[in-house]
C-alpha cells in the first residue's frame, strides 16, 4: 500500500536519508534540502532482528543522482594512486548524533565482487515455454545463495514494472505487445551490461 509522504521532489534538490537504530525500534527519516520530512518508517527491532545489518540501497527510475556517503576517492593520475577524502555535507543534518555511512564504526562488508572474469558463471536457459525453466532457475538460485546469481529475464522485468504497486499489465491502457517489444530490447541491453561485469548471471 502507498501513502502520501513529504513534499514533492524536483531536479537539483538534495534528499537526506537518516536511520536511527534504537534498542526497540528502527526509524527512517528523509529530508528535502535540509528540511525534516518526518518519520517515513518505524519498525520494531524484533521484526528486523537484533543482529540485522543494514545496507544502503537506492532504487530510481529515469533519474540521475549523486550520492554522498561521507568520503570520496580521488585519483592522482600522475602518481597512479588514489586517496579517500572527506565529502562536505550537501545540507545540514536534521539533528545531532547522525554519522555518515562511510564513517560508521564496525561496518560489515557486503557480498564481495568476483575477483576475475574467469571465475564468473553464466547459465542460459533453453527450452519450450512452460517446460519448467523458470522453476529450475528459482530452485537453483535458492540452493546456491553463495553464488549471488543475477537473473535476467522478461518475467523478472515485468515483476518490477509496477504502477503504484499494481502490475503494469493491470493498469496499462495501450497494446501489451508494444510493452513486450520494449522489454525485449531492454533485456538485450541488460545482457550486454552483464557481459562486461564480474557477476554470476542466469539468462532465463
Amino acid at each position: 500500500n502507498f501513502e502520501e509522504y513529504g513534499e514533492k521532489v524536483g531536479k537539483g534538490q538534495v534528499i537526506g536519508v537518516f536511520i536511527d537504530i534504537g534498542e526497540t525500534e528502527v526509524s527512517m527519516t528523509f529530508s528535502k534540502n535540509g528540511d525534516d520530512q518526518g518519520d517515513a518508517y518505524q519498525i520494531s527491532r524484533k521484526d528486523v532482528g537484533m543482529d540485522a545489518v543494514f545496507f544502503p540501497h537506492i532504487l530510481t527510475r529515469n533519474v540521475k543522482f549523486q550520492a554522498n556517503f561521507g568520503v570520496i576517492k580521488e585519483r592522482d593520475e600522475e602518481k597512479g594512486t588514489a586517496e579517500m577524502k572527506d565529502m562536505e555535507n550537501m545540507k545540514e543534518p536534521i539533528g545531532e548524533g547522525y554519522v555518515k555511512i562511510a564513517k560508521v564504526e564496525n561496518k560489515e562488508r557486503g557480498t564481495p565482487r568476483i575477483k576475475t572474469r574467469e571465475e564468473c558463471e553464466m547459465i542460459m536457459m533453453v527450452g519450450l515455454p512452460g517446460s519448467g525453466k523458470s522453476t529450475w532457475v528459482q530452485k537453483h538460485v535458492e540452493e546456491n545463495p553463495d553464488k549471488n546469481y543475477h537473473v535476467i529475464s522478461t518475467s523478472e522485468m515485468f515483476k518490477k514494472m509496477t504502477v503504484n504497486g499494481e502490475p503494469k499489465k493491470k493498469v496499462y491502457k495501450g497494446k501489451w505487445e508494444q510493452v513486450i517489444q520494449k522489454a525485449t530490447r531492454s533485456l538485450q541491453d541488460l545482457i550486454r551490461s552483464a557481459s562486461v561485469r564480474r557477476r554470476n548471471v542466469i539468462i532465463d
